[in-house]
């Protein structure tokens, strides 16, 4: 939280976030980062893509609009995996007890369904944590779209630039609340689909900035 407030210029919130860190922590907790190693990689490579000449907050609206949006699509890709694991997991036990062994339905339920409550409960508890963030995340991120929708390029009035910032300072909030919750994709899960979402949102990025930038490109 400390590094995007910071990264973004925003004010910080004690009311939500509590009391930062002190600097005494915060260097040490850097020691702890060796140089060069592969989290220290994936902080110098960019955490968000460029806003080059992105007037305030529209920049910081990219970024979340990039943070929201790719978190929220990796949630619901989950969320379906684990949803097909349990139907597949279902149709194992119903093919193993109907078919296989030739049992009643009853019995299957007893020997094979009752068995495997605790692992549906977990599986329930993943994906509807997962649905949960997601949405949450859908809605920070239609508003911060919103913004960038009606966004123009060119200097913003201060009044618009103090608006911009509040609404900016908001959503870094629900972005905070939902980093609150314990429910976590796996990280082989994220390297799997990275590249092509990488991608995806770095292009989307790219479109904003260059809508929004003080100086845009002249058409050719």
């Amino acid at each position: 939280m400390m590094f995007d407030v910071a990264l973004f210029h925003l004010p910080w919130r004690a009311t939500v976030a509590g009391d930062p860190i002190p600097e005494p922590d915060v260097r040490r907790l850097a020691r702890k980062l060796p140089q060069g190693g592969a989290k220290d990689q994936r902080i110098t490579d960019g955490r968000y893509d460029p806003t080059n000449d992105v007037h305030h907050s529209y920049d910081v609206f990219i970024a979340q609009e990039q943070n929201l949006a790719w978190d929220a699509r990796l949630r619901r890709r989950y969320s379906h995996l684990i949803a097909a694991t349990a139907i597949l997991w279902t149709t194992i036990g119903l093919v193993a007890g109907l078919v296989i062994a030739d049992a009643t339905l009853g019995d299957t339920l007893l020997s094979f369904f009752v068995p495997s409550l605790a692992a549906y409960q977990i599986a329930y508890e993943i994906w509807s944590g997962q649905r949960k963030v997601a949405d949450e995340r859908d809605r920070l991120a239609k508003v911060v779209n919103t913004e960038l929708h009606n966004g123009r390029p060119g200097r913003v009035p201060e009044d618009e630039w103090h608006r911009l910032r509040n609404v900016a300072r908001d959503v870094q909030d629900g972005v905070l609340r939902t980093r609150l919750d314990t429910t976590r994709v796996p990280e082989w899960f994220y390297n799997r689909f990275r590249d092509d979402d990488e991608r995806d949102f770095g292009d989307t990025a790219e479109r904003h900035r260059l809508r929004l930038a003080k100086n845009p490109p002249s058409p050719t």
